[in-house]
């Protein structure tokens, strides 16, 4: 279903070794219209930005798992790739704000499963 959710991010940014990658890991929850639950996720992928101003453009992708939570107790999950594109907002060197657009799919057949908008706060390490 869709939905607007709020993430946290913890990733890694490699650019001062020169690497235009960066990594994250991140755990987020949205309210989802369709089925009156909620549905929690876990991802880990990569990412690139583009640019060194505080506000940069990015894309990403990587895996994600999504659980359907219906009156207190899991219903359904979803594991599978997602792609993302957005603007992260840089408040000081390590701390970011990011808002973005991510889609992800069923890793079995790779129908449209969850689509998002979100809004996401994080810190590098």
């Amino acid at each position: 279903g869709d939905g607007v959710g709020l993430a946290y991010t913890v990733y890694r940014r490699d650019t001062d070794e020169g690497l235009p990658i960066g990594f994250e890991f991140g755990l987020g929850q949205q309210s989802d219209g369709d089925t009156h639950g909620e549905l929690n996720h876990l991802w880990v992928g990569a990412f690139r930005e583009f640019g060194e101003s505080v506000v940069r453009p990015f894309v990403g992708a990587g895996v994600i798992n999504s659980v359907l939570v219906r009156d207190g107790a899991d219903d359904a999950g979803e594991f599978g790739p997602y792609a993302e594109l957005g603007l992260r907002v840089y408040l000081t060197p390590a701390y970011h704000m990011a808002i973005g657009y991510r889609e992800s799919f069923d890793g079995q057949d790779f129908d449209l499963t969850t689509s998002q908008i979100f809004f996401s706060l994080g810190f590098g390490f």
